[in-house]
């Protein structure tokens, strides 16, 4: 799961009929960062959480989903960062190089694992 960074985030569903009234929370956690909102899911069922803002980072946060104090759902994984939908041809491609335009902000947007080919 990729979730953007810098932006608020909305997150929606369903759940059963039986949980409406209750409250469902979304806990983003990686070490020391954790970021965590709530809502009370309504009569028919649905549900929508906003995230706050959360700066990018190449580390795999683990989200939990629970239905008061009952994990029903826990992603692994889920990164934030910058969010990119292509489509198009099989030979579509990115230009790192268009797109940091320059070193510094290659250097504030990728680790030190990554190098840039001029």
């Amino acid at each position: 799961m990729v979730l953007q960074q810098n932006k608020t985030t909305t997150l929606s569903g369903s759940a059963q009929k039986s949980s409406s009234g209750k409250t469902i929370s979304v806990t983003l956690r990686e070490g020391k960062h954790k970021y965590a909102s709530s809502s009370t899911i309504d009569k028919a069922g649905k549900f929508s959480i906003k995230l706050p803002r959360i700066k990018g980072s190449l580390a795999q946060y683990t989200m939990e989903f629970a239905i008061a104090t009952t994990v029903m759902k826990t992603v692994h994984d889920a990164c934030v960062g910058e969010l990119f939908i292509a489509a198009g041809q099989s030979n579509m491609e990115i230009n790192y190089n268009d797109y940091f335009k320059s070193d510094s902000a290659f250097k504030t947007n990728t680790s030190s694992r990554y190098t840039r080919d001029n």
